[in-house]
């Protein structure tokens, strides 16, 4: 061991902690043509020591593809007060088919053609 931090907790001041988010309701969504995008895996909140949760559970069971859930609209624990940004997308339901494009910066563009007439084509 290189290193401890210490810190005093007091029972009686309330702290910042970050919890972990929980999904439950997935078997609910028809999995054929939905995925879950997670933005958030966990949240701050501010509540007392003795009351830090092991995780916050984000019900999914009545969404639908399209729906987002935020972080205000998750269900925190008695006197537990949210401090991450209300507004803060915590996962969304889109379509199980996602197009992506993936560009390959990694292989060498390489020119081509004759002289004032050149192309860049990867190798």
């Amino acid at each position: 061991i290189t290193h401890v931090d210490i810190q005093r907790v007091s029972l009686d001041e309330k702290i910042h902690a970050s919890v972990p988010i929980k999904t439950v309701g997935k078997e609910k969504l028809d999995r054929t043509k939905s995925v879950i995008v997670h933005q958030l895996n966990e949240v701050t909140i501010e509540c007392f020591p003795s009351d830090v949760p092991a995780f916050i559970e984000a019900d999914i069971s009545g969404m639908k593809i399209g729906n987002s859930l935020t972080a205000s609209q998750l269900k925190l624990p008695q006197g537990a007060k949210l401090v991450t940004a209300p507004g803060d997308v915590v996962l969304s339901i889109t379509t199980g088919r996602l197009d992506l494009k993936v560009s390959k910066a990694d292989e060498p563009v390489v020119p081509q053609g004759e002289e004032g007439k050149l192309e860049a084509k990867r190798a």
